[in-house]
């Protein structure tokens, strides 16, 4: 489907050629209109995700305090910048700290002013 995404500009010919045998011209066309609707959902669901974050940030700067929230924020930068140094150094590492693979890599993914 990503071929066929990517090709969304050219013209019916190619698109006939870079479909898969079996694949239809309706269907990647429909392929492709899936495709692009998914990418402005993500982009949407992104824009409302940063917009809570900047809700929850304020929240907890007025409850806490800003030196609070940054000193927070630098431990949690801190903390997960280890996880990553313990996961280039090996899989066991993570182990011994008591943490699943699995739950390391999503709070290393999480941006630091994220609980």
């Amino acid at each position: 489907m990503s071929l066929i995404h990517k090709l969304s500009g050219q013209s019916a010919a190619v698109l006939r050629q870079a479909a898969p045998a079996g694949l239809f011209l309706a269907d990647a066309l429909r392929s492709i209109v899936v495709v692009s609707d998914l990418s402005s959902h993500r982009r949407r669901l992104a824009r409302n995700s940063r917009l809570r974050d900047f809700k929850c940030v304020l929240q907890e700067m007025r409850h806490q305090g800003p030196t609070t929230v940054l000193s927070a924020w630098r431990a949690r930068r801190h903390y997960r910048g280890e996880l990553r140094r313990l996961l280039d150094v090996g899989p066991h590492m993570i182990a011994d700290v008591g943490l699943a693979l699995d739950q390391a890599r999503d709070e290393m993914t999480q941006p630091f002013w994220r609980e």
